[in-house]
């Protein structure tokens, strides 16, 4: 095609996309009726009106028995995602929203896409990305199939009551607002009649984990630190001083009376200086106030990392064989039992952050929210159930802004032991943290083969649906709304032949060595052995091929990734479809054309696996098991830098995921992936185990993979 031609059907393209957009009419919901009358009243809008106004929602489906909703413009809507009360009482929320209290339309397909017409069902589809990027706002809520999430497991339904008993904590974790939740965590101790004196109230915020620090920071502890043991002990000696004269500290910090005995025991030993100056007052005078029978089985002692306050032995016996104070679950079991459950809610709703942005759809749409002028993503989760008074100032539903330049302090931040074995008592649980880990590590900017290949779908034709529109080089591709369609895409193996045929170089190499990766799953070897693997995704697709930046120095890609040909997609009718290896009768086999390779002097014998094991395979490819010598062929991604790493024995880097291994016929030039690894095949003493070879372009005809 000329580039006169090419621009010529550039134009025709945009021109039919724009004719579409403008004549297509989108459904919307009322959000004032249903929120006052919780009713559904649908409207139909053009989609490029200047003026309008909307809110799109983001969720993923649940599985609920049908709804039949009269939408009022031509068509029943049959709901199964979601309970309609629970849609209801969303609207309510977005009601009294700060930002989003003003718009009058909510688009949710569910309703807004008419199901039962396939035409009308397709135009909707095809204009899924139009209608997030002329939306509003973009409102996730992962839990809006929350009726379904608690018809899961009794467990889920104890984890979303927990949620709605401890929404205003959680809330305040969520947006941050750390002072509002120690003033709410103050009045929580307060109605648990925890005693209100200074000292205690310090001691159970320094010394144990159950609250606002243990939430937001990480706090590493000894390994046998128990905090029920803590908590327990906390409470012991807060009853013990209810009847003495003890120290406590005042509203500065500083002690006051310090006589917990008449007469301070000489064997005490005399605690340590701590290194954290804001505690030296405190420290200093520690153990004279806290005075305990345990010695050196105090639970206190094993806080923190380094004893703070006495000097013992790791291997005492003593704190194994401690006394466990369990009558007195008075307020330290509800201390326990808040903390407790807020943190399990905090990972409950961590988990769904994860399944719900995991969806092709959704990959979508946060997506677009990235590239809207507020760059940033409304969510929600109904299971924080606030009430009409809700004392906050105003609800302000969460937001995830994508250019929050905090993301990469948060990201590096630790929390959890690097240490194997170490149990999770010996370090803090800060959740708050963890969960906003999940949530920018689930938003961050993913590959094209990730959005297409990791994430979840109904219907593997809404892959290209939902991600080739989100891509520069690949969006002019979806020109048609039946295009998609008269692909056949069914299983994922179609998407991966169909992504062969339609991507750039670079990205069908990297969908070939994340294939032929070392640990990904082959199970049985069905062909094409290049696309029905289960992948693993053991590094990032960019990273197998092309600038590779390895020990400080760019090796270069061992592909000419400008020439089309580099890597080709070959159909050809199958002489020998008795196989059930193939549906349809065709044999696919891509040509791959490297600049170098190495060839195995001697087998492994893993390769005796295909003569015995896959007899039907060898036959499809006219390969005779008890005549052809089968080979083996090292490919690497970025030239020789991968065969050294692997024969100096280099630990530096993992070139497992650099090359792939084909096993087959040198003359018949046949082959397959295999799981062989470049270290399986250990030579002969004296002989070489592999050979380089470097390919002649105006020769080399290149190696077909089937």
């Amino acid at each position: 095609m000329t580039k006169d031609a090419q621009v010529e059907q550039r134009m025709k393209e945009q021109s039919y996309t724009q004719q579409q957009q403008k004549s297509f009419q989108v459904v919307l919901v009322d959000i004032q009726r249903a929120a006052t009358d919780w009713e559904i009243h649908c409207v139909e809008k053009p989609l490029d009106a200047h003026d309008l106004q909307f809110v799109a929602l983001s969720y993923r489906w649940g599985e609920l028995e049908e709804t039949m909703v009269d939408t009022e413009v031509g068509y029943i809507a049959s709901i199964t995602s979601f309970l309609l009360q629970d849609f209801f009482r969303l609207c309510q929320w977005i009601t009294m929203e700060t930002d989003l209290r003003h718009l009058q339309y909510l688009w949710v397909d569910a309703i807004c896409v008419d199901q039962t017409n396939y035409e009308r069902r397709k135009s909707t589809i095809y204009q899924m990305s139009n209608i997030y990027e002329k939306a509003t706002y973009i409102l996730a809520v992962p839990d809006l199939h929350l009726k379904y999430l608690r018809n899961i497991s009794t467990d889920n339904h104890e984890l979303i009551n927990s949620s709605a008993l401890y929404w205003k904590e959680i809330y305040f974790l969520i947006h941050g607002q750390i002072d509002a939740f120690l003033a709410l965590e103050s009045a929580r101790l307060d109605e648990y009649k925890v005693p209100k004196d200074a000292t205690t109230r310090h001691l159970l915020k320094t010394y144990t984990d159950y609250l606002t620090d243990g939430m937001t920071t990480y706090r590493e502890h000894r390994y046998r630190y128990n905090p029920e043991e803590a908590l327990d002990h906390l409470f012991e000696i807060s009853q013990a001083s209810s009847s003495s004269s003890v120290p406590h500290l005042d509203s500065s910090g500083d002690m006051t009376s310090s006589n917990l005995h008449d007469q301070p025991s000489q064997a005490d030993p005399t605690p340590p200086t701590t290194t954290n100056s804001s505690n030296d007052v405190f420290m200093e005078q520690f153990g004279r106030w806290h005075r305990c029978d345990k010695k050196e089985a105090c639970p206190l002692t094993l806080f923190h990392s380094e004893e703070h306050l006495y000097s013992f032995e790791d291997g005492s016996d003593d704190f194994m064989a401690a006394d466990r104070s369990g009558n007195n679950r008075q307020w330290k079991q509800q201390i326990d039992e808040r903390s407790r459950r807020i943190r399990q809610s905090m990972a409950f709703l961590g988990d769904l952050i994860i399944d719900w942005s995991s969806r092709v759809w959704v990959i979508s749409e946060y997506s677009i929210a990235k590239r809207k002028q507020k760059s940033s993503l409304k969510y929600w989760f109904l299971q924080l159930d606030p009430e009409k008074d809700y004392g906050l100032g105003g609800l302000r539903f969460f937001e995830f802004k994508f250019d929050d330049p905090s993301f990469s302090a948060i990201q590096q931040t630790r929390t959890s032991s690097r240490l194997v074995g170490m149990p999770d008592t010996a370090t803090s649980d800060p959740v708050a943290l963890k969960f906003h880990q999940t949530l920018i590590g689930q938003l961050n900017d993913q590959p094209f083969l990730e959005m297409m290949l990791k994430s979840k779908a109904s219907k593997n034709e809404d892959r290209f649906y939902a991600v080739f529109p989100l891509t520069t080089k690949y969006k002019h591709m979806i020109t048609d709304k039946t295009l998609v369609a008269s692909w056949q895409i069914h299983t994922m193996a179609s998407v991966k032949l169909k992504l062969y045929e339609l991507m750039d170089t670079k990205d069908k190499l990297n969908l070939l060595y994340l294939t032929g990766n070392y640990y990904t799953r082959r199970g049985d070897m069905i062909l094409p052995t290049f696309a029905t693997p289960t992948l693993c995704w053991y590094v990032p697709t960019e990273y197998l091929v092309g600038q590779h930046k390895g020990n400080q120095q760019h090796e270069p890609c061992n592909f000419d990734l400008d020439d089309p040909s580099t890597l080709q997609l070959f159909i050809n009718k199958n002489n020998n479809s008795s196989s059930s290896d193939s549906d349809d009768g065709l044999l696919y086999h891509l040509n791959v054309k490297p600049m170098e390779y190495y060839l195995a002097s001697k087998p492994p014998q893993r390769v005796d696996y295909v003569k015995r094991k896959k007899a039907t395979v060898c036959k499809r490819l006219d390969l005779d098991v008890n005549m052809d010598m089968l080979d083996v062929v090292c490919i690497p991604a970025f030239g020789d830098m991968v065969m050294k790493a692997h024969a100096n024995d280099d630990d530096d880097e993992d070139w497992s995921s650099h090359a792939i291994c084909l096993v087959g016929s040198m003359e018949k030039n046949k082959w397959v992936l295999s799981a062989i690894h470049p270290d399986d095949f250990v030579p002969e003493e004296g002989a070489p185990g592999w050979t380089h070879h470097h390919c002649d372009k105006s020769t080399h005809t290149g190696f077909n993979i089937y």
